[in-house]
């Protein structure tokens, strides 16, 4: 029986998240930086806003970053451990990314700024959770309290790469209500709240993004990093035996 319930819950873990699409563009395109790639993000549209996450290979053996995001199941994001090569101690080899677009559809949803929004980032690698939660976007709440961030900021029109990135808090208030596309590309590094992240050890680290409307929650996306010590090869099923099994 105890094997049984075990396949059980491996079999429901496996099924997709319901309303979340995988391997998908964002709208218009990914607006922040230089030559980084559309694709790949699990992306949740609804309600009229349109959320996606995705993981990366922000280090390779040379230290470049490369457009690999290594999404070999659905929402389920492969990388090396280990520090990134020429980082400090505590840099991983991977980066996440995320979009925030409030009016994907061009209906006049609503702009960045009319939304309140919750990232959760989880810093244990066990199937235990242990979530950092704070908002990425809205300024001066805590437990961050930046009173501006450097998100690149467009609207449907904006081309690869030409977002527009805020200097000071109130050229960033004002993006807040004219824009309605927020991107960033983060490291875990940056926001070791529990300064237990170590990107030497092996597990599953889950990143979820919700955005919220008058205090209700209308749009969510879920993502999880895979984390070990062996190259990722071309699916799910090649490295099952190899690390999933482990940890979920």
């Amino acid at each position: 029986m105890k094997n049984v319930m075990l396949m059980l819950c491996m079999l429901l873990l496996a099924v997709p998240a319901f309303g979340l699409t995988y391997d998908q563009n964002v709208t218009p395109d990914v607006i922040f930086g230089s030559g980084n790639a559309n694709g790949h993000f699990t992306v949740d549209q609804a309600n009229g806003v349109e959320l996606g996450l995705r993981g990366k290979v922000r280090f390779n053996a040379s230290g470049l970053p490369e457009n690999t995001f290594n999404e070999l199941a659905p929402g389920e994001y492969y990388f090396l451990a280990g520090v990134g090569t020429g980082q400090s101690d505590i840099t991983p080899t991977w980066a996440f990314e995320w979009s925030v677009n409030t009016d994907f559809a061009g209906a006049g949803n609503g702009l960045v700024g009319d939304f309140a929004y919750e990232l959760g980032l989880d810093y244990d690698p066990s199937p235990a959770t242990n979530y950092l939660v704070f908002d990425p976007i809205t300024p001066n709440t805590l437990p961050m309290s930046a009173p501006y961030w450097d998100h690149s900021m467009g609207d449907n029109s904006t081309a690869n790469g030409a977002g527009v990135e805020a200097g000071d808090a109130p050229t960033y208030t004002s993006y807040l209500q004219t824009y309605n596309v927020a991107q960033n590309s983060w490291r875990y590094s940056w926001f070791d709240g529990f300064s237990t992240f170590n990107p030497n050890d092996t597990g599953v680290y889950d990143i979820y993004l919700a955005a919220f409307s008058s205090g209700t929650e209308v749009a969510r996306t879920h993502i999880e990093v895979h984390v070990y010590n062996e190259t990722p090869v071309a699916d799910e099923a090649s490295t099952w035996g190899g690390v999933k099994s482990l940890f979920r």
